[in-house]
């Protein structure tokens, strides 16, 4: 009896050692992620302002024309 035991608490333990494994590494992708999007979102905020001057710039110089 005392055989199974061990087995048993022997199975648990690499369990819920491959399970803290699985858990690190989707936590670490997860990260990953979570830098690349704050990137983007940098990246597309930088050309939104891109896109607004220039268009500001064609309204001006459109409206100059005109004149």
């Amino acid at each position: 009896m005392r055989q199974v035991e061990r087995d048993y608490l022997e199975n648990m333990s690499k369990d819920h050692e491959k399970a803290m494994l699985e858990l690190k590494a989707r936590r670490n992708e997860l990260m990953s992620r979570e830098m690349d999007l704050q990137k983007r979102q940098v990246d597309n905020h930088s050309e939104r302002n891109k896109l607004y001057l220039e268009k500001k710039q064609v309204i001006y110089f459109g409206s100059s024309i005109l004149w």
